[in-house]
């Protein structure tokens, strides 16, 4: 499975394989796919901690992370 897969799957958004390598397309899809496979896991039996309402993926400092897990982009 190509790097990606995983977190196109669960509605992230990828970076497509026809771009230049060097702009590091693949490891930001790799971290996508880790981020996907970390909240599926914490989202099941196995991990059974954080509910999917409380994973914060924002750009911005949300007003409210009491208990949530919040991941800011770096650009």
């Amino acid at each position: 499975m190509a790097n990606g897969d995983i977190a196109a799957a669960a509605g992230y958004t990828t970076f497509s394989s026809s771009q230049a390598h060097s702009l590091g397309y693949d490891d930001i899809n790799y971290v996508l796919d880790q981020v996907a496979n970390e909240k599926a896991r914490a989202t099941t039996a196995e991990g059974g901690l954080v509910a999917t309402s409380k994973i914060i993926i924002s750009t911005s400092t949300p007003t409210e992370v009491d208990g949530a897990l919040w991941f800011k982009p770096v650009s």
